[in-house]
């Protein structure tokens, strides 16, 4: 749900940070049937938000919120709600009777300070109260200062520079929601029929065992198809890269054959893999495809194809060693067995890369953004 009109200005951000609070208070925020996909994951992100006034960061992020969140009708009913509570305030007004006295002394303060007499009564009311609530906080900065066995300007420096971090703490925080929201619209979903369709006409004999040449040329034989067929191109358009939900990898698997296998999908697909997790000593990595949509699902769908394919391999393998055998020698024959088995898809040549170097740095920027720091 995009606003394509108006953008949240500092006059209005407040009001229309308000008027979403109390819908979502009411009951009343997206409360149509056709919101119910997203009506909780709205409020959970508006819960997260921060009102603070002229603060640009708090400003933006409720403009992103709206943006994701509000389509163009309920953003109208809260700039019209915001307009005419504006209008009320600047047009409504009362009278007072003031003796000839007051109104020629009131008049005077009002053509001395540059005022019209409605902000020379404010500015006489406010004035003594400003200094009165001045006074108090001397004193208590005084206190404060005693106890702590500091001067006034060095409990200020020490209380400005705590307030700093904490402001750094919370736009840090504000930026890392900001950047979570991003990736979590840039999933994309596996759903293309066409696509699911050629798989099963091309490469639906991959679900039993063969040799792993023969997969090679079967695989590469019908990406061809659809380069030829334009489905899937080299081509890279920076604003329509999406990335895969995360799939998980157990360790063992990462280094026999899924990082090899994840290599080669991504240079044969014009897509690149980008595991989350690096550590040796974890059990469990991620991996996550990043690319233009089309090749994206002809990635994952691959991807996962293979994986089937080589942990079935490595599983009957491990049928045939001895149950004697200690279970470190067992992974370590494992290891050695699936690093023969991977090795046709561990060498290509530039020609069977379908990504430019120009689309392959476009896409290491958008990894770069997306994680920055990388586990």
């Amino acid at each position: 749900m995009v606003n394509q009109k108006r953008k949240v200005s500092h006059t209005d951000y407040i009001h229309c940070y308000k008027y979403f609070a109390r819908a979502i208070q009411t009951a009343r925020f997206l409360s149509s049937d056709e919101y119910d996909s997203i009506r909780d994951h709205a409020k959970h992100h508006f819960l997260l938000l921060s009102c603070k006034e002229n603060d640009s960061l708090a400003i933006q992020t409720l403009q992103n919120w709206i943006d994701q969140f509000i389509d163009h009708k309920t953003w109208s009913k809260c700039y019209r709600s915001a307009n005419q509570k504006r209008y009320i305030e600047e047009h409504s007004s009362r009278t007072i009777n003031l003796n000839n006295i007051a109104h020629s002394k009131l008049k005077s303060y009002a053509l001395i300070h540059d005022l019209n007499l409605s902000e020379a009564i404010i500015h006489l009311i406010d004035e003594p109260i400003m200094f009165k609530s001045e006074k108090l906080v001397q004193d208590k900065l005084n206190t404060c200062a005693i106890y702590r066995n500091l001067s006034q300007a060095a409990l200020i420096e020490k209380l400005v520079d705590t307030e700093c971090k904490s402001i750094q703490y919370e736009k840090e925080r504000i930026a890392e929601e900001i950047k979570k929201t991003t990736k979590e619209t840039k999933i994309y979903k596996i759903n293309n029929r066409t696509i699911s369709k050629l798989f099963s006409t091309h490469l639906d004999h991959l679900n039993r065992l063969y040799d792993p040449r023969d997969i090679y040329s079967d695989v590469t034989d019908f990406l061809q198809i659809l380069v030829n067929d334009k489905i899937i191109s080299g081509d890279i358009e920076q604003d329509q890269i999406v990335h895969s939900e995360s799939i998980k990898v157990m360790r063992s698997n990462y280094f026999d054959f899924s990082s090899t296998i994840a290599s080669f999908v991504a240079s044969v697909t014009g897509t690149m893999d980008v595991f989350l997790t690096r550590q040796a000593f974890k059990t469990e990595h991620s991996i996550v495809f990043v690319g233009m949509p089309t090749n994206l699902e002809v990635a994952i769908r691959l991807y996962k194809i293979m994986i089937r394919q080589a942990g079935s391999e490595k599983s009957n393998f491990l049928k045939t060693l001895s149950k004697r055998m200690k279970t470190k020698n067992r992974s370590s024959r494992a290891s050695e067995y699936m690093s023969d088995w991977t090795s046709p898809f561990d060498c290509l040549s530039s020609d069977e890369e379908l990504y430019t170097d120009n689309s392959y740095t476009i896409l290491c920027q958008y990894k770069d953004e997306m994680w920055s720091k990388m586990s």
